[in-house]
């Protein structure tokens, strides 16, 4: 399949490239007008230089032939232009009397005579090219008072003038090409020095960009207005190295208080749940149903706190480093499913053709695992069907839970990725954390978020995934779709 070739614009050139185009498109179109000005004032210079050698030769001959004419000797006359004939780029020499009359007559090619057949009385010489030659009349004048005897006309070819003019182009152009290397290599040195420091400073952004490393320092050239902007990008490094620092320390400070807070909360909890179980065993026959209830109760409460605050851990430790692996997701979603308890009735089908990729495998895990249970605790009962897909996208791993369950309304798709929030339905012990879980992570790599649902009509989650490029190997979009249940 043949491909358009891709358009190179401006704007997506580098600073470099872009300063070399702006001096050489500012330095040559006046290099080329001055230096085709002065190949036209050169070609014109050589014109009349060769004009005026061939009208002073004319003036010369015709001098020479005088006094032939005086004396009414026409051989003499030949005689007298001899030097003139033998210069090989003369092609005629024609000597007229004062009355118009041929005189005497040489041409170099008789069978093709050039001479004119009407001479006009001229005062001075005169020139003309015309049909590759020079055509030129002068008078012949000789004597003190100089005497006028008749005409001269001189026939020259013109091959000296295209060969000098040749010559004086081809001079010229190799000219304007040194100058023109000239200019490109005194460009690429001279903006060097206001797009090397640039480069620098992208180079240091995307090194920051990519990893978050905060030690890139760029070099201060100057006191203009890069040397300033080297200035406040090595200043807002330092700031924000001593941000990290900082965060850094408050991270770790917040994960040993979340895990302590954890384990001083948990203990009671623990300690209320067994004095519940005794309280029941001990008392036996002697409490009644309503009591029986209420401890029930108790212990069903505190099993929701622990299962509360085991997700604030687990949202807390959200942005904890994580290797990328690969990752089936087919087989995940199928160890995800199987470790659910799911109702009698319940049918979870997931695609055979789910790809492998790169990814973070604990927060993915724990993203498809809580959609896949939030589809079961909130539907409204057996029988049930969640369908789960994944496919490779353009950069990224698009994955779809959807559930044939009640639905959420438009007005509540915000809500129900907050913390704490949840609609109420299903089993009644739901956390509110689950979704917002969800949420902080994807929004931690990078990806996307959401939901498609009305009422009756059951839910689609929708989680964009970015993928690192190396995974980025296409996929069978074609392949037929065929899936797994359980």
């Amino acid at each position: 399949m043949c491909h358009a070739p891709r358009t190179v614009r401006f704007v997506d050139l580098s600073i470099k490239y872009k300063l070399l185009l702006v001096i050489l498109g500012s330095a040559l179109p006046p290099l080329v007008i001055t230096f085709g000005i002065v190949i036209i004032l050169g070609l014109q210079q050589i014109e009349r230089d060769l004009v005026e050698h061939a009208e002073a030769l004319a003036l010369s001959a015709g001098a020479y032939t005088a006094l032939p004419l005086a004396f009414d000797m026409p051989d003499e006359a030949l005689i007298s232009i001899e030097a003139v004939v033998k210069l090989p780029s003369i092609q005629a020499v024609v000597v007229y009397t004062l009355e118009g009359d041929v005189f005497a007559e040489w041409q170099r090619a008789p069978q093709q005579p050039v001479r004119p057949d009407v001479v006009p009385r001229v005062e001075d010489a005169t020139s003309e090219i015309r049909g590759g030659l020079v055509h030129t009349l002068a008078p012949v004048i000789f004597g003190i008072e100089d005497e006028r005897y008749g005409t001269i006309y001189v026939c020259s070819s013109a091959s000296v003038i295209a060969q000098r003019m040749s010559a004086y182009v081809q001079t010229m152009v190799v000219v304007a090409g040194l100058v023109a290397l000239i200019a490109l290599g005194f460009a690429y040195f001279a903006q060097g020095f206001i797009s090397r420091p640039i480069q620098e400073l992208a180079d240091a952004t995307a090194q920051v960009s990519r990893g978050g490393d905060m030690s890139p320092r760029v070099a201060v050239r100057g006191n203009d207005e890069i040397g300033a902007l080297s200035r406040g990008f090595n200043a807002m490094l330092d700031e924000l190295e001593a941000r990290q620092r900082e965060l850094e320390r408050s991270n770790r400070d917040l994960d040993q208080f979340a895990y302590v807070a954890s384990h001083d909360l948990k203990a009671p909890l623990r300690a209320i749940a067994s004095l519940a179980t005794w309280l029941e065993e001990d008392l036996g026959g002697k409490i009644d149903d309503d009591a029986r209830n209420q401890l029930r109760l108790m212990r069903s409460r505190v099993e929701r706190l622990d299962r509360m605050i085991n997700g604030v851990l687990s949202y807390s430790r959200v942005a904890q480093p994580e290797q990328r692996d690969r990752v089936d997701v087919g087989g995940l979603a199928r160890e995800i499913v199987e470790a659910l308890d799911l109702p009698e009735g319940f049918k979870v089908v997931i695609d055979a053709d789910l790809p492998a990729v790169r990814l973070r495998r604990a927060r993915f895990e724990q993203v498809l695992s809580n959609l896949v249970t939030n589809a079961v605790r909130h539907h409204e009962g057996p029988p049930g069907r969640i369908e789960v897909r994944a496919r490779r996208v353009t950069g990224s791993l698009e994955v779809e839970v959807e559930d044939d369950g009640p639905g959420i309304a438009p007005e509540h798709h915000a809500r129900i990725f907050r913390m704490f929030q949840s609609l109420g339905r299903g089993d009644g012990e739901s956390t509110g954390l689950g979704l917002a879980l969800v949420r902080r992570i994807v929004d931690e790599e990078g990806g996307e978020i959401e939901v498609h649902s009305q009422v009756g009509e059951g839910a689609c989650f929708r989680v964009v995934w970015p993928l690192e490029s190396a995974d980025l190997r296409p996929h069978p979009a074609n392949s037929p779709r065929r899936g797994s249940t359980r």
